[in-house]
Order: structure tokens, then C-alpha cells, then sequence
């Protein structure tokens, strides 16, 4: 193996913190689903909104999908190191 093809994984030198970004950004979506997810039936139940209890759930995955859409194009326009630059502080 050479010295280029050591430093060509995902955590080679070149792609170590955009890898560890991506992994942060990841886990911290998933910690805030899974919040989300627990916290809502006791809320609805709170509130006596139970008929609205799933457009909560809809909202949630419409907003995600969107901003997914318009980060994915600004990233393509500006390049990605400069989105996640602040999750990947060393």
C-alpha cells in the first residue's frame, strides 16, 4: 500500500473532519427525532390535541426535507467544506 492509497479513506487526513462533521450533523438529527418522538405524546395529551398529533410528525419530515433540498443546492453552488465548516472545528 502505497502512501495515497492510506490517506484515500474516510478517515485519511483529507476527509477526516468532513467525515466527523457528517457523523456530528447525523447524530444530532437523530437525537432531536428521537426527542421529538418521545416528548410528543405527552405534550398532545397535555394539550388536548390529540387530532393534531401526527401533523407535528408531518411538519417536522416536510421541514427537514426541504431544508435537505436547499442545503444540497447551496453546497453544489458554494462547495460543502464551507456548510459544515462549522461542525468540523478541530
Amino acid at each position: 500500500m502505497t502512501k495515497t492509497e492510506s490517506r484515500d479513506g474516510l478517515l485519511g487526513r483529507d476527509r477526516r473532519n468532513f467525515t466527523f462533521g457528517i457523523v456530528s450533523v447525523m447524530t444530532l438529527v437523530g437525537f432531536e427525532a428521537w426527542a421529538t418522538t418521545t416528548a410528543m405524546p405527552a405534550m398532545a395529551r397535555d394539550l388536548d390535541a390529540l387530532s393534531g398529533y401526527t401533523w407535528a410528525f408531518n411538519a417536522y419530515i416536510v421541514a427537514s426535507l426541504l431544508a435537505m433540498v436547499i442545503a444540497g443546492l447551496r453546497c453544489d453552488e458554494r462547495g460543502r467544506e464551507a456548510h459544515l465548516s462549522v461542525v468540523s472545528l478541530p
